[in-house]
C-alpha cells in the first residue's frame, strides 16, 4: 500500500496492471516518486512504460482514510 495525503493506493505488480487494465476491472494508475499519479489510458501506454521504464510503480484506488474529529487524517494504530 501507498498512502499519499490521506489517500490509499493498493500497489499492484506489472502483470496485475496489464490484467486489470485489459479486463477493465479497475482503473490502473502510474504512481510517481513525487506522489503524483496518472491514469493509464491505453494498453500501448502501459506496455511502453513496462518496456522503457521497468521501475514504474502501478496502483489502484482504495480510497481516503477516515478523518479524525479534528479534521486531520487518522493514522493507523497497531
Amino acid at each position: 500500500m501507498k498512502i499519499v495525503d490521506g489517500f490509499v493506493w493498493k500497489l499492484i505488480t506489472h502483470d496485475q496492471a496489464v490484467d486489470l487494465f485489459q479486463d477493465n476491472t479497475f482503473d490502473v494508475y502510474v504512481l510517481y516518486d513525487d506522489d503524483s499519479e496518472a491514469a493509464v489510458t491505453s494498453i500501448t501506454e502501459l506496455l511502453d512504460l513496462l518496456e522503457h521504464h521497468p521501475e514504474t510503480q502501478f496502483g489502484i484506488e482504495v480510497g481516503h482514510l477516515p478523518k479524525e474529529d479534528n479534521g486531520t487524517d487518522a493514522s493507523f494504530k497497531t
